[in-house]
């Protein structure tokens, strides 16, 4: 199956003959696992300090009465955020 247009023609015939042989030289892949790991460490820091559940007054200011009927409730059930 041939390709449709110049334009797609020139793409692929651009990925595969300098875009491709330059993900798998040495610096490049280092460069991009360097990159990766940091990513995913930074991912993991920002996982960990996450807080789980919501506090009342975010949901509902102290002045309104849903605040009381939501006070048992969250201190009751585990709320997810």
């Amino acid at each position: 199956m041939g390709h449709t247009s110049w334009l797609e023609n020139r793409f692929v015939l651009r990925l595969t003959h300098s875009f491709a042989p330059a993900l798998f030289k040495p610096i490049v892949e280092i460069g991009l696992s360097l990159i990766l790991v940091a990513w995913i460490t930074g991912c993991i820091f920002c996982i960990g300090s996450k807080t789980i559940g919501y506090e009342v007054e975010s949901l509902v200011p102290p002045e309104l009465p849903g605040h009381r009927v939501l006070e048992p409730l969250i201190g009751f059930a585990y709320v997810p955020s």
